[in-house]
């Protein structure tokens, strides 16, 4: 399962995305992008890697913010 965290309008929230997701053996590969975003480029290079552009929330997020809170709602919603 491979997520992107987008700053795009229309991406579905992480939690919504993952609930009732069947998790493959493999795991879960969340790519979080610079401060301001992936360009443009990047964006269509992910879309081609099969990425689903996610939410983190209403607030724009640091790197190392951002991998603390994926962590935790993967934690709860793997858990639940």
């Amino acid at each position: 399962l491979r997520l992107l965290a987008s700053l795009e309008d229309g991406a579905p929230a992480l939690i919504d995305c993952l609930r009732g997701a069947v998790i493959p053996s493999s795991g879960i590969e969340v790519l979080v992008g610079p401060e301001g975003d992936f360009s443009v480029e990047e964006y269509r290079t992910l879309e081609s890697m099969k990425t689903q552009p996610v939410r983190l929330g209403s607030n724009v997020l640091r790197a190392e913010t951002a991998a603390a809170y994926i962590l935790s709602v993967v934690d709860q919603v793997t858990t639940v």
